[in-house]
C-alpha cells in the first residue's frame, strides 16, 4: 500500500530566519520562507570557519512540528541535514534541548537523471518550541557552495481516505500545474507525466476536520508539501520511489451529513526532481 504524508507550512508563515553564510544580500536565508523556488538561499562556501552551514528559525512563539522539508537544493549524496530545537537561541546548536540524527540530503536510489533535489526529515514525536536550527554539512559538493529554494517546517498528517490509491484512481492530468505562492509554475517533473496531480475529492469525517482546520489557519490558497511513497515494498525512502508535490485544497459541495455539508477537494501537483 502506497502512503501519503502531508505537511502544511505552520512555521513558514510568520517565522523569521537567519543564516551563518550567504553569498550576497539577494540570496539570504529569508528567501527560503518566500515559497518561491527561483529565489534561493546560497552560501558563500561549504562551511564557516570549519563549522557546518546553519539556519536559525524563530517562530515568535512555541509552535508544534514533526517534519522539515528542504526543497530545490543542490546537495550531494554525501551531504547531511540535522534539526535541533531549544527554548532560546543562544545554545540552539551548542546545547540544544533536542535534536534529530543527521539525515542524508538525498534518498537512496538512482539519482543520475535529476538535477534538483528535495529532502524531508520526519521526527518520531511532535515537538513544540520557538527556535529550530537546521545544520547542513556537504563538504564534497563540487559547486563549492550550497543552495536551496524552500524550507517548510510543520506538523504532518496522513489522511484515512485516499492514503492508498493505485494508478487507476485519482490521478488527473492538468493543463496547468499547481503554482508557488508568487504564481510561478512548479519545476517540470522529470518522471511520469510532465504535469499531473492526484485528487482526494472525498474524505472521512476525521480528514474533513483536518482540512477544515488547515483552511481556518492558512486559507485554501496556502500550499504545503506532500510525499507519496510509490515504492511501498521498500522500508526506506528512495529517490526513485517517492513523488513530491505541492499541496492545495478547496471546498466542494459534497454532502456528508446535514451537520457537515461541505467537503474538501485536495490536489497534489508533482514537483520537479
Amino acid at each position: 500500500m502506497s502512503g501519503w504524508s502531508f505537511t502544511p507550512p505552520s512555521w513558514s508563515s510568520g517565522a523569521t530566519i537567519t543564516d551563518n553564510s550567504h553569498n550576497g544580500e539577494d540570496v539570504t536565508a529569508a528567501n527560503l520562507l518566500l515559497d518561491q523556488q527561483s529565489r534561493k538561499w546560497q552560501s558563500i562556501a561549504l562551511n564557516v570557519s570549519g563549522a557546518p552551514l546553519r539556519l536559525t528559525l524563530n517562530a515568535g512563539q512555541a509552535r508544534a512540528f514533526d517534519t522539515a522539508w528542504l526543497l530545490f537544493h543542490n546537495g550531494t549524496a554525501a551531504g547531511t541535514m540535522k534539526l535541533t530545537w531549544h527554548t532560546s537561541e543562544g545554545t540552539l546548536f551548542s546545547a540544544p534541548t533536542g535534536s534529530q540524527t543527521a539525515s542524508s540530503l538525498r534518498f537512496t536510489g538512482d539519482m543520475t537523471p535529476f538535477n534538483q533535489y528535495h529532502m524531508w526529515v520526519p521526527l518520531s514525536t511532535v515537538q513544540t518550541f520557538r527556535y529550530v536550527g537546521v545544520e547542513i554539512s556537504d563538504p564534497t559538493n563540487t559547486a563549492g557552495y550550497f543552495e536551496a529554494g524552500v524550507l517548510i517546517i510543520g506538523k504532518r498528517f496522513t489522511p484515512a481516505v485516499g492514503a492508498s490509491i493505485d494508478s487507476g484512481q485519482g490521478r488527473t492530468p492538468r493543463s496547468t500545474p499547481l503554482k508557488m505562492l508568487n504564481g510561478e509554475n512548479l519545476s517540470r517533473a522529470k518522471r511520469g507525466d510532465p504535469q499531473a496531480s492526484w485528487e482526494f475529492p472525498r474524505q472521512s469525517y476525521d480528514d474533513y476536520i483536518q482540512w477544515d482546520n488547515l483552511n481556518i489557519i492558512y486559507g485554501s490558497d496556502r500550499p504545503g508539501v506532500a510525499k507519496w511513497d510509490v515504492n511501498y515494498r521498500s522500508p526506506r525512502d528512495e529517490q526513485r520511489g517517492v513523488h513530491y508535490g505541492r499541496l492545495q485544497w478547496e471546498a466542494i459541495p459534497f454532502r456528508y451529513s446535514t451537520a457537515h455539508p461541505v467537503g474538501w477537494d485536495v490536489s497534489v501537483g508533482i514537483l520537479g526532481v
